[in-house]
């Protein structure tokens, strides 16, 4: 599995060869393949003990807790200038267990990998986990984004010219559907061949608004094709911090 990275103001490209090393931290935790996490490095990120105090409030009593059945969920905690703000998101397509054991699991990686940090991002496959010391909550960031693909390449797609018109067609429908949606989310099948479909799906988080979400959906889409994956790939997910989007040449929709 191949990921690639934009964080800070300027794009910065991050191949992932045998671990990043770069003045952002973002890695792969050491228990899950597909984990990643952001933890800006310097004195201005560095956190107060009542900070960390009401993270831990937050992480121990608030997110997790009373997010309960929702796929999404945001909170603060504390007062300025200590105040923590933190939300959720978990794929739409999965189950409530497994949307509240990823963000179990989420929340530790933060705590494990940024610890003593002001803010951080850490991303699963089926969940998304983020806390800050400033407000975020419907506003659109497009960076820090990660993208992830495999290596197996579309050369074993039967029809690839085929194959690649579907996906523009698709991403172009996704952009239009999932903000339209009250939920900010939408799926799509598509027939590659008699034997092949293409399974894809988009997700913003619920607080952005229909504008913001189709905007952040157009620049990863755009991302996408300039970074020409979908030759190398026939599995991709973009994870950014209000927006999910994907593509599979496999069936990964579905309760699980």
């Amino acid at each position: 599995m191949s990921i690639l990275v934009f964080s800070g103001s300027v794009s910065i490209f991050l191949l992932h060869l045998l671990s990043f090393v770069c003045i952002v931290m973002s890695q792969r935790t050491s228990d899950d393949p597909n984990t990643y996490s952001y933890c800006p490095t310097g004195s201005n990120n560095t956190a107060s003990t009542k900070f960390m105090y009401n993270l831990s409030r937050l992480f121990n009593r608030k997110l997790y807790d009373e997010g309960d059945k929702s796929i999404y969920y945001n909170t603060t905690d504390g007062e300025n200038p200590d105040k923590v703000y933190g939300n959720y998101i978990c794929r739409f397509d999965y189950s409530h267990e497994t949307c509240q054991n990823c963000v179990s699991d989420a929340i530790n990686s933060i705590v494990e990998r940024c610890n003593g940090t002001k803010k951080a991002i850490a991303w699963y496959t089926e969940c998304m986990v983020r806390y800050s010391d400033t407000n975020f909550f419907s506003s659109l960031e497009t960076v820090p984004t990660v993208y992830e693909w495999n290596a197996t390449g579309i050369g074993n797609v039967t029809l690839p010219i085929q194959f690649t018109e579907i996906l523009n067609q698709t991403f172009t429908d996704l952009i239009s559907l999932a903000p339209s949606n009250s939920y900010n989310c939408a799926t799509l099948e598509s027939n590659i061949s008699n034997v092949e479909r293409l399974y894809s799906f988009a997700q913003c988080t619920p607080d952005l608004s229909s504008e913001d979400c189709r905007t952040c959906l157009k620049l990863l889409s755009t991302r996408f094709h300039k970074m020409k994956i979908y030759r190398e790939s026939k599995v991709v997910e973009f994870l950014s911090q209000a927006v999910l989007l994907g593509m599979n040449c496999t069936s990964f929709m579905g309760t699980r």
